[in-house]
């Protein structure tokens, strides 16, 4: 669900760039990062454009699952907090970017 409405949301900040959505998810003691990367045919798709009822096989959504990091493992939490924190520091570069 947050997935749909993070690619949905026009607005050009809320994400890294305009075809993709990065989420941080957690299920019960395991967190996960999943990138979604999407086709404006997809978006269009998701949006109910009339005249796009079906997507395409090549616009379809493909999502990246990474994970799962175990919140008790020293180790995965260190590689889980990294990978967070580059992900965080390369979007404020980008929103900057358009500023």
């Amino acid at each position: 669900m947050e997935m749909v409405t993070a690619l949905l949301n026009d607005h050009p900040k809320k994400s890294l760039q305009k075809d993709r959505v990065t989420l941080f998810a957690q299920n019960g003691t395991e967190l996960y990062i999943l990138n979604a990367v999407y086709t404006d045919g997809y978006k269009q798709h998701m949006k109910g454009d009339k005249r796009k009822p079906f997507a395409k096989q090549d616009e379809f959504l493909r999502i990246h699952k990474y994970g799962p990091y175990l919140i008790h493992e020293e180790k995965d939490m260190e590689y889980f907090t990294k990978v967070a924190l580059a992900v965080v520091l390369r979007a404020s570069e980008e929103e900057a970017g358009r500023n």
